[in-house]
């Protein structure tokens, strides 16, 4: 056996320790964040991607969003698209930092482009109907429309595809 079939191994018995602690928290979580810590010192991004979460929510761990944003952007540099994802949202929302609307245009563009991701061209459509930097309410609607097409065909974001019919009129 690898290490890395070692540390994949011992990833998935975190993320099944993180779920319990989540409904049961207590003192041991502690030893919880020290492993997901060591499985990113092993390069492991979707750690990254799921320690940000628990900052993001202030599950298990105290809420901190620069904590949470540093660790998505690890994530985010692996082209995982969750972290492309909720780095937008954290400009978005001005959750680290102030907002920025040319950065969360970035990701979300980002997003849009490398996964056709249903979430990042509802908030691109977003953008440009509300004038985040250009307005343009044909290309936003054009971009509803792709991201509810997005939502049917891979059949995985119900409140995605809530908002995108909304904005389409369907």
């Amino acid at each position: 056996m690898t290490w890395n079939q070692i540390f994949d191994f011992l990833y998935l018995i975190f993320l099944l320790f993180i779920q319990f602690y989540t409904y049961f928290p207590n003192k041991k979580y502690l030893k919880l964040i020290e492993c997901y810590e060591l499985c990113l010192e092993q390069d492991m991004p979707k750690a990254a991607l799921d320690l940000g979460k628990l900052y993001d929510a202030g599950k298990v761990v105290e809420q901190n969003y620069q904590k949470a944003y540093e660790l998505y952007q690890i994530a985010a540099d692996a082209d995982l698209i969750s972290a492309i994802r909720n780095c937008g949202y954290g400009f978005y929302y001005g959750q680290h930092q102030d907002i920025d609307y040319k950065k969360e245009y970035q990701y979300f563009s980002l997003g849009a482009l490398l996964h056709d991701d249903a979430n990042c061209l509802y908030k691109l459509g977003d953008m440009y109907l509300n004038g985040y930097g250009d307005q343009n309410e044909d290309y936003a609607f054009m971009l509803y429309q792709r991201a509810l097409g997005c939502c049917q065909k891979n059949d995985r974001d119900s409140v995605c595809i809530a908002y995108a019919q909304f904005r389409v009129g369907k």
